[in-house]
């Protein structure tokens, strides 16, 4: 009778972790994109934002800090115009249309110039199958204020393995540098991806992913006279859903610090005591992209 007894429960337990075994395997999930030549999807981007900045000048002290808010909107269509057959890597035409971005000053909207110039402009973006952007180019005739966007990170980078829910993955970009006659430059990014969960949004059947980003650069002029030091760093969290039966982004929702100081140091000869000021500039953003 005893034997029956510890039979059954061997019998019970055994079954009770295949069960959750089992459940697990269900619970995993390959996220890929599936990108179709011809295939077009329309975007609106919105932002809204606060910025303050702190001058500190040569003579100590520091000045009352200024503050302003920032409004913006960007529509976008992402047009996929060849994908090749072997690796399924796409390239991606991403069109603009309607863009704005306001900085509101004691509630007086000033437009930004430069922004609506994106209107009809197109970048091309070369992606692998996985989300990693294999090489990009900006749109041709940007104001020099605009030409130093990044499309790294338009698409998440999946891993070639099935995730369960919880699993994180990391994209580490690694430290950069950049070294010419006038400037020394460093720079480093690293994001974490983790698979949250499966959750409706809009209609679809999402893949809830969640988003952590650091950024860090340094950079210092190498003038003998008059130096300028820039120290950035910038950190991004949020969540991206992902639409697994197209194979597509289509919400995001992520905010954005970012802290930049720079630093001027000023001598009139070299036998004298620099001069240092610096500007300290505080941004927070809340980005929401919407597939429309």
């Amino acid at each position: 009778m005893k034997k029956r007894i510890i039979f059954s429960i061997i019998l019970i337990l055994s079954l009770f972790f295949a069960a959750d075994l089992l459940a697990q395997e269900q619970n995993k999930v390959k996220l890929e994109y599936n990108f179709r030549s011809g295939a077009k999807f329309h975007y609106k981007m919105r932002i809204d934002g606060d910025v303050g900045i702190t001058v500190t000048p040569p003579a100590g002290g520091s000045l009352p800090k200024n503050e302003a808010k920032l409004q913006g909107e960007f529509e976008y269509t992402q047009y996929v115009t060849f994908v090749n057959p072997k690796d399924k890597s796409a390239q991606i035409d991403i069109i603009y249309g309607a863009c704005s971005m306001n900085t509101i000053i004691d509630d007086r909207a000033i437009p930004n110039p430069d922004v609506p110039a994106l209107k009809d402009k197109k970048a091309v973006i070369h992606v692998a199958s996985g989300g990693k952007v294999l090489d990009y180019q900006m749109p041709e005739g940007l104001p020099l204020s605009m030409q130093k966007a990044d499309f790294k990170r338009m698409f998440v980078a999946f891993p070639e393995r099935e995730l369960k829910i919880g699993e994180s993955w990391i994209d580490d970009e690694g430290q950069q540098e950049e070294h010419n006659e006038g400037l020394d430059r460093k720079i480093g990014s690293v994001a974490t991806y983790t698979f949250a969960g499966i959750e409706k949004r809009g209609g679809y059947k999402c893949a809830k992913i969640k988003f952590e980003s650091k950024t860090e650069s340094y950079s210092k002029s190498k003038a003998t006279l008059t130096s300028i030091e820039t120290k950035v760093e910038g950190r991004v969290d949020g969540f991206i859903y992902y639409d697994t039966s197209s194979g597509n982004i289509v919400y995001s929702d992520l905010h954005t610090k970012i802290n930049n100081i720079v630093t001027t140091q000023e001598k009139e000869d070299e036998r004298k005591e620099a001069k240092v000021a610096s500007t300290n500039v505080e941004t927070y953003l809340r980005t929401i992209t919407e597939l429309l």
